[in-house]
């Protein structure tokens, strides 16, 4: 067992921890769509797809209503904002190509990467060559 010091050091996650997790991750998490679509119809889960990717903005949407609103925390596109509202559990991704510019785009498909990605939708059905 390694001395709780080794804990303290500033390099331990990098150098120690993650490659040691390294050898347990096995792949993405895969969501059926079935399963996005009816929760976000029917369960208020404001989650979404750009295609394959899957983003959860659920806690985004608590945060806000949390902290009324403050625009500190109110960081999204609007318009991203309200394509979720109405069509959450839905692919995005032609609402997303229309309606917000290129650079709106890249910037907030950062942040929904960066913060909220949960996986892609399950490709273990469907038709392969």
């Amino acid at each position: 067992m390694p001395d709780s010091n080794a804990l303290k050091s500033e390099t331990w996650y990098p150098d120690v921890f993650l490659p040691a997790m390294k050898e347990f991750r096995k792949g993405e998490l895969v969501w059926k769509e079935d399963k996005i679509k009816d929760e976000g119809e029917d369960l208020n889960h404001m989650w979404f797809r750009l295609n394959e990717r899957v983003y959860d903005l659920t806690d985004y949407f608590a945060t806000i209503d949390y902290m009324q609103n403050q625009p500190q925390y109110n960081f999204l596109d609007a318009k991203l904002i309200d394509m979720v509202k109405s069509n959450a559990g839905q692919n995005l991704k032609e609402d997303w190509s229309n309606s917000l510019n290129k650079t709106t785009q890249e910037n907030n498909l950062q942040c929904l990467e960066n913060l909220f990605y949960v996986g892609r939708t399950d490709f273990r059905k469907t038709a392969k060559c």
